[in-house]
Parts: C-alpha cells; structure tokens; sequence
C-alpha cells in the first residue's frame, strides 16, 4: 500500500498511543521527520509526519490543535 499511497503529509488524530510507539509506526511508514502530542490519558494524541523536501513551521500546538 505504501508504494501506491505514500502522501507528502501524513496527520493523525485520536492515536491515543505514546510517543514511543509512534516512533515505531513512523520509522515503519519511512518519513523523515514527525511530531506528536501525548495524549491526555485514554483519549487524544496528535502525529504528523513529512517528507524531507518539505519546510514545516509550527505556529502554534496544544493538545487539540496543531497549526502548521
């Protein structure tokens, strides 16, 4: 699937999952950079994850929102 779909920008939302894994799924899906917020508890988390040719700038992150 990756070879069919592999999109520039990946987000996801409700991963409900640690950062530690999260380094896990994106070091399988092969992107070069990512970002996450922890969730809070059982509920929430944040990843984004992106190809090296693009220039990423977060202007503003918490744990429902992140601007980029």
């Amino acid at each position: 699937m990756k070879k069919e779909h592999f999109p520039d920008i990946l987000f996801l939302m409700e991963t409900m999952n640690s950062d530690q894994f999260l380094l896990k799924v994106f070091r399988w899906l092969g992107y070069d950079y990512f970002h996450t917020i922890e969730p809070v508890g059982k509920s929430g988390g944040l990843a984004i994850f992106w190809k090296n040719h693009l220039e990423i700038e977060f202007l503003f992150e918490d744990k429902n929102l992140l601007d980029l």
